[in-house]
């Protein structure tokens, strides 16, 4: 009689991850924006090493995918491996506007009175191309007012005004540290009357909020 215990045979099932975008997607290529894959069971870490050697198949079990956004914020996407291919999708740029919902948050567009000017400035610098613009806001009637090198005193509808607060909670939360290429840009909203300012460096090359507000004004 084999008294030797037979080794149990432990049931893995196939993982996909697809990164996706809500908002801005990179023109070209994926972000590729890192992350790990925690066992709820075990607490074993998967990074991408490890997923690659085991061609991307996992034991049975609850497990959660925890990446970072574009912005100071770290997201987990729960998920179950079982015997079913098992996909499980991300997204880099996810951020909660819901915050913002409130005009009583925290956005210097909202607290701007009549009177006072919140000015915008973007530098940008590189190997092929560097330029400085500033965008002029100023409010009237309870109504925003922007001045740009190809607009003058132009009334901003709803949805460009959802954009321009958009992109200013972006900005507060922007953090691509970790990302870097040739070009760096600096975005500065600042009110001229009492020097409150919100600001962020992005050397990544992966945001486009400044573009995405520009683009909206054509409407």
């Amino acid at each position: 009689m084999n008294c030797e215990k037979e080794k149990v045979k432990i049931k893995k099932g196939q993982i996909e991850i697809e990164e996706l975008y809500i908002k801005y997607k990179p023109e070209e290529f994926n972000f590729n924006r890192s992350y790990i894959i925690e066992s709820i069971d075990d607490s074993e870490i998967y990074n991408y090493k490890r997923l690659l050697d085991s061609n991307f198949k996992l034991p049975f079990g609850p497990y959660k995918l925890v990446y970072s956004t574009f912005y100071k914020q770290e997201n987990k996407v729960d998920f179950t491996v079982d015997s079913k291919n098992n996909k499980v999708v991300f997204y880099s740029d996810s951020l909660d506007y819901s915050q913002i919902k409130d005009t009583k948050c925290c956005l210097l567009v909202d607290a701007l009175k009549e009177n006072e000017i919140l000015n915008l400035y973007l530098n940008n610098s590189g190997c092929y191309l560097s330029f400085n613009t500033k965008l002029e806001l100023y409010k009237k009637d309870s109504a925003y007012y922007i001045n740009t090198n190809f607009y003058q005193n132009k009334k901003l509808n709803t949805n460009q005004v959802r954009s321009l607060r958009e992109f200013e909670f972006e900005v507060d939360n922007l953090d691509l540290s970790d990302y870097y290429c040739t070009t760096t840009e600096n975005y500065l909203f600042l009110n001229s009357t009492n020097n409150e300012f919100v600001s962020a460096t992005n050397s990544s090359c992966w945001y486009y909020g400044y573009s995405y507000f520009i683009k909206s004004l054509e409407e």
